[in-house]
């Protein structure tokens, strides 16, 4: 969700007509015991905004699978756009041992306290490219 890393990842700039602002239906956006970053859970009738990343390669994509690490999986989801196109895309599921809390995860909140360690993180999977 955040440009700033996900530019970091790829290790290079992403063009800005390749994000777009995407809605998961039926998915919910928590936060995991410990860590500022979140979990995206398939719950009923819930909705979790984002940002649809397109014309990645599968370099790109090896790039985000190595950032995103053990504890996540790639899975295909299906989101709809802010113009209402319903696309398939991929999205990185929660597998790991942390325990996910039935608390929405804060974005801002987020960029203010886990951003920086994790940009740093981020930076260091973008130079491997």
């Amino acid at each position: 969700m955040d440009p700033d890393i996900l530019s970091a990842v790829l290790g290079r700039a992403v063009a800005e007509g390749d994000l777009r602002s995407a809605t998961a239906l039926d998915f919910k956006r928590v936060r995991i015991e410990g860590v500022t970053y979140p979990a995206l859970l398939p719950v009923k009738g819930q909705s979790a905004q984002g940002l649809l990343v397109e014309n990645l390669d599968e370099r790109d994509v090896a790039l985000l699978a190595a950032y995103e690490g053990a504890s996540y999986d790639d899975q295909p989801i299906e989101v709809t756009t802010q113009g209402g196109a319903r696309v398939t895309a991929r999205y990185w599921r929660w597998i790991g041992k942390r325990a996910t809390l039935d608390q929405p995860w804060d974005f801002d909140e987020w960029r203010r306290k886990g951003k920086p360690r994790l940009l740093v993180a981020a930076k260091a999977v973008g130079r491997s490219r």
